[in-house]
Formats: C-alpha cells, structure tokens, sequence
C-alpha cells in the first residue's frame, strides 16, 4: 500500500500508483513485496505537456495516484515498458537508434499526460484551435529540408511556435494527415529515389533505410510495398538489371 496526500492505493499486478515529485509517500509492504519503479524527469514531464498545451504552465503538475493497468492510460504504459525491456537487452538495438528512442519515451509521457486524470486533464481536453496555413507550411518546409532528422511532433511543434495539438489539427485541416504520417511518406520517396539510383552491389536496403531514419525494418518494408507496391528489393533489383 502506498500513501501520501491522496487516498491509500493497493498496488496488485493490476494496479500501480503515481508518485508526484515533492509530495510525501508511505510505503507499507509485506515480506512478499516486490516493486517495479520507473522515474521520468519532472522537467521532461512538463516540457512535454506544455508542448501539449501550448502555453506554460503556473502550477505544479499532479497526477491522481492509482494507475489502473488493466485498461487505458495504464495499459499503455505497461505495454510500453514491455517493450522498452525487451529491446534493451538487444546491443545494438532499438534503443540505440536516436528516433526510436525518442518515440518511446513520448508514448510513455503522453500516454500519462493525456489519459490518466491530473489538474491539466481539462486543459488538455478542450477544443483545439487549428494551427493556421503557416505554420503548417513552415513545419513542411522544415521536414522536406531534413526528412531523415529525427523529428518529433513536440520538436516540429515548437520550431513553428504552436502547440503540439494545434499543428496536428492544422495538419488535419489542411492535409488530412499528421506530421508524422507526412514524414514517413517523404522518407519512403527518398528511399525509393535512392533505392531506384543505386550502382549495383554499393548499398543494402537497410543502409538506405536507415540513412533516412528508419529503425523498424519489417514494418518499413510493409509500408514501402503499401506505397510502391512493390519490395524494396525488387526496385534495387530493377535498378542492377537497368545498369547491366
């Protein structure tokens, strides 16, 4: 059982609680006991849901303290941290590859900011003004610049000074995609360019995948097939034949 200023939780495999840094907790545990802790920065935390936002915050960030892990906010999060263990034992591995790594750690704080109930829960959940034309066409611009930088919504967000809620629904609007659905489709036109302009046993499609951000390869090649329909192997392949 852990207490401090909200009510007791009873931590079971279903059930988890959320500590908020700077408050007090108890900790009453039997011989049986065994814990499973995870620590996020409380200025990532913030950094990230002011990105959300779009604004600073004034108040302390405060999470209600029982996680439900059989559903929802808590689920995800479970799922997360499975497959951060699972990876980490891979050298090298995922976790290695600077996006993938930046794309977990956002699952697991958005999956808290924007599902397990806190005193910006409210904020979070009221209308979204749609970003604007420019912005939108600032934030193309920046990622038709640099395709294979390891872009997140929260870093694009900011370089076009509006919140992370507000560029996805301008992307929404003016697109009828997301900033990172964007992305995958112009690193998979690179791919197919550089794919297509190989000299014949210079390069792997995983060298060229992975040159322009790539990291999980089986659902990439599933993609590439989707939008060119075709294998990647089979548009290196055309290239050799059309060299010979």
């Amino acid at each position: 059982m852990s207490a401090g200023l909200h009510k007791p939780v009873y931590g079971t495999p279903r059930t988890a609680a959320v500590f908020t840094p700077g408050h007090p907790a108890d900790l009453d545990c039997n011989e049986d006991f065994s814990q499973l802790s995870v620590m996020i920065p409380h200025e990532e935390l913030q950094i990230e849901l002011e990105n959300l936002l779009g604004h600073s915050i004034v108040k302390p960030l405060v999470f209600a303290a029982e996680l439900d892990l059989a559903k929802g906010a808590g689920c995800t999060v479970l799922q997360t941290l499975r497959l951060i263990d699972l990876v980490s034992d891979n050298q090298p591995g995922l976790l290695q590859h600077p996006l993938a790594a930046l794309h977990l750690e956002q699952v697991l704080m958005g999956s808290l900011l924007l599902a397990q109930p806190h005193n910006y829960s409210a904020a979070l959940s009221s209308p979204v003004p749609s970003a604007g034309h420019r912005p939108v066409a600032q934030a193309v611009e920046l990622l038709r610049a640099s395709p294979e930088h390891a872009w997140t919504v929260s870093e694009l967000a900011g370089d076009v000074n509006v919140s992370v809620r507000s560029l996805q629904e301008g992307f929404r609007r003016s697109m009828s995609t997301t900033p990172m659905a964007y992305l995958r489709e112009l690193r998979m036109e690179q791919i197919y360019r550089d794919l297509a302009d190989a000299e014949p046993g210079t390069v792997t499609v995983t060298q060229v995948a992975a040159r322009w951000g790539i990291s999980h390869f089986g659902r990439f090649a599933a993609s590439y097939r989707r939008q060119f329909s075709e294998k990647p192997s089979d548009t290196m392949r055309r290239s050799s034949t059309s060299a010979d």
